[in-house]
């Protein structure tokens, strides 16, 4: 087992627990300086974490790393190099790179909703949105408010979806926040 100093001591993993001098008792009760760490990883995956705090650490901490995308792009590249190493064969998936079967795949034919059941469907939004004409703009305009502000936007969905239908939230939210474009 290795000294524990070296973990209780580290400013990367303890910079903001020791919170008992804060002048407010709330910030006071969140103090952690009596918490043990638990390390579980070890040797090339602890090396890489470590890194990746001290990356995170250079570009502000982790809310500003979040507002930079950096998480999302290290989700990416991730992602991408599983996706290259399974096409390059160097890491093996059954049935997809390793021990293919040799029969051809079945035909699934493609699956149409009815003309019929996509009439009903538009008839039932129409109505929806008719109903609840008076009330989606104020519930838009909340759902807007709230998301701008930073605040509780799952809370506020819960409210919205009652009067407004996904696509009018949809537009919402896509007029508050854009659209995502990956990075890779």
């Amino acid at each position: 087992m290795g000294n524990i100093n070296n973990y209780t001591n580290n400013p990367l993993i303890h910079k903001n627990r020791r919170r008992t001098s804060n002048d407010s008792a709330w910030v006071r009760q969140f103090d952690c300086t009596d918490m043990k760490p638990l390390i579980i990883c070890r040797g090339p995956i602890r090396k890489e974490a470590i890194d990746v705090f001290r990356e995170m650490d250079s570009l502000g901490g982790v809310i500003a790393a979040m507002e930079q995308r950096y998480q999302r792009s290290k989700i990416q590249e991730a992602g991408h190099r599983i996706e290259s190493q399974i096409y390059s064969g160097e890491r093996p998936v059954i049935g997809l790179n390793k021990y293919i079967s040799a029969e051809p795949m079945p035909s699934v034919p493609l699956a149409r909703t009815p003309p019929r059941k996509q009439r009903l469907q538009v008839e039932r939004l129409q109505a929806f949105k008719r109903k609840h004409a008076r009330r989606a703009p104020e519930a838009l305009q909340r759902l807007e408010n709230v998301t701008r502000a930073g605040g509780n936007v799952f809370g506020e969905l819960v409210h919205t979806v009652e009067v407004c239908s996904l696509g009018q939230i949809t537009a919402c939210l896509t007029g508050v926040v854009g659209k995502f474009r990956p990075m890779v």
